[in-house]
């Protein structure tokens, strides 16, 4: 399966794309012969549990999950598997965090923080 895991919506204040004009654009890799088989919304120090998207999803054949990006003093942080007991554990607005207490809150909550930039510090 082929996802873009690092994806933001207007939902995150780096992004001017819905959730839908994204499921267009794979519409439109799929024409030219590209795979693309879903997105993980990745959206800047917010998780929201209410935010359904299985509707536009099905309608347009897309696999869309949600993670979150996390700031760190070592720099952004993917997060992949968000629980509410992680989202209660840690502070999602803390851009200061400690990467290492950051990864290992979420492998103890069965979820995955990796660096979302490589080689890029922030």
């Amino acid at each position: 399966m082929y996802f873009d895991l690092h994806c933001h919506s207007v939902s995150s204040d780096d992004s001017r794309a819905t959730v839908e004009q994204y499921l267009k654009w794979i519409q439109v890799l799929r024409k030219r012969n590209y795979e693309v088989d879903g997105i993980v919304l990745t959206e800047h120090r917010k998780f929201d549990f209410d935010k359904d998207y299985s509707e536009l999803a099905a309608n347009y054949g897309v696999i869309v999950l949600k993670g979150s990006e996390l700031d760190t003093r070592y720099g952004h942080f993917l997060v992949y598997n968000v629980t509410k007991q992680l989202a209660n554990d840690i502070d999602f607005n803390d851009v200061r965090m400690d990467a290492r207490d950051l990864m290992k809150a979420a492998s103890h909550h069965g979820s995955l923080a990796i660096p979302a930039h490589p080689g890029r510090f922030g």
